[in-house]
C-alpha cells in the first residue's frame, strides 16, 4: 500500500526491509497471530486476496524512494525489492536481519533524503 500511495501523490517515502510480494511472504502465518504486545489477531486466506488488490505493477517517481534492505534478512528475498525498484535510492547492507539491525547509524542518510 505504501508504494502505492507514494507513487500517485508524489509523495517521499523510506521502505525498510520491504515485503513486495506480502501476499506470497504472509502465507505461512495465516492463522491465529501474537503480535509484539501479546494481542491476538487472525490472518485469514481472504486477507491474503485483499492484498493482491493493492499491487503495483509500474512504480512511478522512484526517485521519491529510499530503499534500505539488510541480505541477511531470512523472513524476505531483498531481491525482490531492488528488482521492483531499479531506480530508487537504494542502500543494501550485508547481514543484519529483518528487524533491521543498526537502523540508528542510517539517520543521517534518511534525514538527507527527505530533506532534498
Amino acid at each position: 500500500m505504501c508504494i502505492r500511495d507514494r507513487s500517485t501523490w508524489d509523495l517521499k517515502a523510506i521502505l525498510i526491509n520491504p515485503s513486495i510480494h506480502p501476499y506470497n511472504s504472509l502465507k505461512n502465518a495465516v492463522g491465529e497471530i501474537e503480535d509484539f504486545s501479546g494481542g491476538k489477531f487472525w490472518l485469514k486466506e481472504s486477507h491474503l486476496d485483499e492484498l493482491k488488490k493493492y499491487e503495483v505493477s509500474n512504480v512511478e517517481n522512484q526517485k521519491n524512494f529510499l530503499l534500505l534492505v539488510q541480505k541477511g534478512d531470512k523472513l524476505l528475498d531483498y531481491k525482490e525489492a531492488i528488482q521492483k525498484l531499479p531506480d530508487c535510492i537504494q542502500d543494501i547492507e550485508e547481514g543484519g536481519s529483518h528487524a533491521y539491525d543498526g537502523l540508528e547509524k542510517k539517520f543521517d542518510l534518511i534525514q538527507e533524503f527527505m530533506s532534498k
